[in-house]
């Protein structure tokens, strides 16, 4: 019913509601492309009360496997990392994947109360509450294996995250992510399940804008949504 929906966001915004936030509403429903990047504010309410059930629920009830699926080529290839920076860690999943691989293991999130969760894990050298997009921009540390599992569904435009992963990455490095694929083909859609999409196409022009090589790249369910898949691209940068 997402006319409905539309309706009453746009009724919602006429009478003095968040207009940020209910556009952001509004966008997902009426698929116009929404803006480049979700409210902070509502990314951050959304994982702090989420926190408590994540995991639960996340991996129990919606069968989630993105980090598994992402982290298991590289458990594969037996490489050891010196320095991991994990973004959007959430909870630690894959912190505690990669770890018997890394020396050290840095994460970032927007959650306050998803960093308390992954702390306790005692995999990460240090936590940092921070939008991940501003943190890359900042941040004068390098990696030499950058994760974003599932992360990018709440950026939108990734044209900043590809330019800053590329200037922190550590020669030889590898820059491993997944995106939810665009249902319809377009570049960026958020989708009204008020998650970005984004395409095959676009992930790899802005690898090859921004100087990537990619070293692999399949396609395989991230979760699963009222007993469906939800298809994402395995992507592996070099």
């Amino acid at each position: 019913r997402l006319e409905e929906a539309a309706l009453c966001f746009e009724k919602a915004i006429a009478l003095g509601a968040d207009p940020e936030l209910h556009g952001y509403y509004l966008a997902s429903v009426r698929g116009t492309g929404g803006p480049a990047a979700p409210p902070r504010r509502y990314i951050e309410a959304l994982f702090d009360d989420y926190a408590a059930d994540f995991q639960t629920h996340l991996v129990g009830n919606l069968q989630y496997q993105a980090h598994e699926s992402l982290v298991r080529p590289l458990l594969q290839a037996g490489r050891r990392y010196h320095s991991v920076l994990d973004l959007g860690c959430g909870s630690g999943l894959c912190g505690a994947l990669i770890h018997p691989l890394s020396d050290s293991i840095d994460g970032v999130d927007v959650s306050k109360v998803m960093l308390g969760q992954a702390r306790q894990l005692g995999v990460y050298r240090d936590l940092t509450h921070a939008d991940l997009v501003s943190f890359l921009a900042d941040t004068t540390r390098s990696a030499d294996l950058v994760l974003a599992v599932d992360v990018f569904i709440y950026v939108g435009e990734l044209s900043a995250v590809f330019r800053s992963v590329r200037r922190i990455l550590a020669p030889a490095g590898c820059f491993a992510l997944t995106v939810e694929l665009s249902p319809d083909g377009q570049d960026v859609r958020l989708l009204p399940s008020l998650r970005y999409a984004h395409s095959e196409s676009y992930i790899r022009r802005l690898a090859q804008t921004h100087g990537f090589k990619l070293r692999d790249v399949f396609t395989a369910p991230l979760r699963y949504d009222q007993r469906q898949p939800v298809q994402g691209l395995y992507v592996f940068l070099d």
